[in-house]
């Protein structure tokens, strides 16, 4: 059965994704996958980027997620994870 969603990761998410090690990058695949599940989940925190939109900010140690959900495209994206300091 198809999803009814997808997500995508913007450059910077990937590159971020890509320079972790193997169990982390399944970690960071488990929760895109639970954000593109739960597309309506509302984040820890929000703010505005650069064109006025809102990002959803989803903490889920060791990482932080922004992402907002394009509804016209049935899209989660993910524009950035960072790990928590």
């Amino acid at each position: 059965m198809p999803q009814s969603r997808e997500y995508s990761l913007d450059e910077a998410a990937a590159a971020f994704a890509l320079s972790c090690g193997r169990a982390e990058q399944r970690k960071i695949v488990r929760v895109c996958e639970f954000l593109r599940d739960h597309h309506d989940t509302d984040g820890d925190f929000h703010r505005g980027d650069s064109i006025g939109r809102t990002l959803r900010i989803k903490v889920l140690p060791p990482f932080v997620f922004h992402f907002w959900d394009d509804f016209a495209d049935r899209r989660v994206r993910i524009v950035r994870i960072e790990r928590m300091n």
